[in-house]
């Protein structure tokens, strides 16, 4: 296959999923959300567990 083929299949499976920019932002603010929530596990120090937290909420509203 040559490399505008693979650009034209998968453009079209990308329209075919139907994701939007929206729908991008979503889904990196839940990711962050948890990377935010496993980050804050192993924090000793009350100040950056608290900012950790806040960003795992922030990260967790988005989507909703």
């Amino acid at each position: 296959m040559s490399p505008t083929e693979i650009s034209t299949w998968a453009a079209s499976q990308w329209a075919a999923l139907g994701f939007t920019p929206l729908h991008l932002v979503v889904c990196a603010a839940g990711v962050l959300a948890v990377v935010f929530a496993a980050a804050g596990a192993p924090v000793r120090t009350m100040l950056p567990l608290r900012w950790l937290a806040v960003g795992s909420n922030l990260g967790s509203l988005v989507p909703t």
